[in-house]
């Protein structure tokens, strides 16, 4: 059995509108998992980044997915 090392990933995602230039907003997390290697890290970290975007429609609200499992 490897032993396990504990990684961090600092995630920033961009909030934009379709149809119109620039940015609305950004949106910070960080997040501390246990990880093999750095790069079983990494790809895990794009992995919490891809369940961590959020679906959003104007006008509707934001849909967010529950507490990430990997």
């Amino acid at each position: 059995m490897m032993n396990k090392q504990w990684y961090y990933a600092q995630l920033r995602w961009a909030v934009m509108v379709e149809g119109k230039r620039g940015l609305r907003e950004w949106k910070e997390a960080v997040h501390i998992f246990l990880s093999e290697d750095e790069k079983t890290a990494f790809q895990q970290a794009l992995e919490i980044g891809r369940l961590g975007e959020d679906i959003h429609t104007e006008g509707r609200g934001r849909c967010k997915p529950g507490w990430l499992k990997l």
